[in-house]
């Protein structure tokens, strides 16, 4: 064991010369197990290997399996000017890749392919997304209605109570300013019973104007 806590050794196994492993995660005192093992032009034999020997068999190609996995859908952009895209892109390549691995080995009756995982977390976000956009039914987004041209809707001299009221989301064009001075004015406020855009100081003059505009 060679500082600092680095496992040297050596595994012969059909050659002559020998496995050589360097390890940081072995010590040397694991028992070890059996591999298969052939030769070419012989029969495969059974021999004695060190718990190193082992997990390099059962482990090998890792980093080139997840090399081909990131490659068959990738997200990777290549960035000019802001170069350190480049890394946040591979980074959620790696991500997907490895929380792919991470569900196949964790959930063995709900094996995923790549394709299908992928498929998987844009529905998962998606419909995320979409519960965040809370569904808003006309009363409570507010009204889109303009006027005529020539003429103020009839709908303001309806008889009741015309209340100033909030939109709850957005804003909408002022009707009386845009037909009084052609402009598109944006506000919050229109009127609770004949549903037209209005700003506070427009409220009355709009509904207190006849009915021809000229």
């Amino acid at each position: 064991m060679a500082p600092p806590h680095l496992l040297s050794c050596v595994w012969r196994d059909t050659t002559q010369s020998g496995v050589w492993f360097l390890s940081t995660c072995h010590d040397g005192r694991e028992s070890g197990g059996e591999v298969r093992r052939r030769k070419r032009g012989s029969a495969s034999l059974m021999k004695t290997a060190p718990v190193v020997a082992i997990d390099y068999n059962k482990y090998m190609g890792g980093c080139d399996r997840a090399n081909s996995l990131r490659a068959s859908y990738n997200t990777y952009l290549t960035h000019k000017k802001c170069w350190y895209m480049s890394l946040f892109y591979y980074g959620i390549d790696v991500l997907l890749v490895n929380a792919l691995i991470y569900n196949n080995a964790t959930h063995s009756t709900t094996q995923l392919t790549h394709k299908a995982f992928r498929l998987r977390v844009i529905q998962l976000f998606a419909a995320r997304s979409l519960n965040r956009q809370r569904s808003v039914t006309e009363d409570e987004r507010g009204p889109r209605k303009r006027c005529n041209s020539d003429t103020l809707g009839p709908e303001r001299q309806l008889p009741g109570p015309h209340l100033i009221t909030k939109f709850t989301e957005g804003q909408r064009m002022c009707v009386w300013c845009y037909h009084n001075t052609k402009k598109r004015s944006q506000t919050s406020y229109y009127c609770s019973l004949c549903k037209f855009a209005l700003h506070a100081d427009c409220f009355l003059p709009f509904h207190q104007a006849p009915t021809s505009f000229v």
